[in-house]
């Protein structure tokens, strides 16, 4: 529509042939620069949006300046990776549902999101393995593991 585009559930890289990378802004600004765009992976937990609709949510005032490293930055000089939103309630019910603290399962839901956005996966058991590991390492350092809460 001319008002923009949301599809939920609506992608899976590990079904695309050949490069198997998760669908980035650039890619979907070749479908359409005028119209905000967001595309919802069928895990539900990464989003993708193109530039329009990055702009029109507001991710690019007062991005802070990264020094050293070999990030990609964007015309603003902004490195953005993706976005991460989480819904309370839903939190809530998980946290009530997995015996936890609300605090825990948002911050759970925070790591298990850049987790995604840095490319790991759960869909194969190795995978999972390796990106639960990065899960609790995060959570540990902010002492919200299982056994803290």
């Amino acid at each position: 529509t001319r008002r923009g585009l949301y599809a939920p559930n609506s992608w899976n890289q590990e079904l695309f042939d050949g490069d198997r990378r998760v669908p980035n802004r650039h890619d979907l600004d070749k479908i359409s620069t005028q119209i905000p765009i967001v595309l919802e992976r069928t895990c539900g937990h990464i989003v993708s949006a193109n530039t329009m609709a990055v702009k029109m949510a507001g991710f690019y005032k007062g991005c802070p300046a990264i020094e050293g490293g070999t990030f990609e930055t964007d015309e603003d000089g902004c490195v953005f990776i993706g976005s991460i939103v989480i819904c309370r309630k839903r939190a809530e019910e998980q946290a009530a549902e997995y015996g936890h603290s609300v605090e825990r399962e948002i911050n759970y839901l925070a790591a298990h999101g850049v987790c995604h956005l840095l490319g790991y996966d759960h869909i194969e058991e190795a995978d999972k393995a390796k990106m639960r590991a990065k899960e609790e390492k995060v959570l540990a350092k902010i002492h919200l593991t299982r056994e803290d809460t």
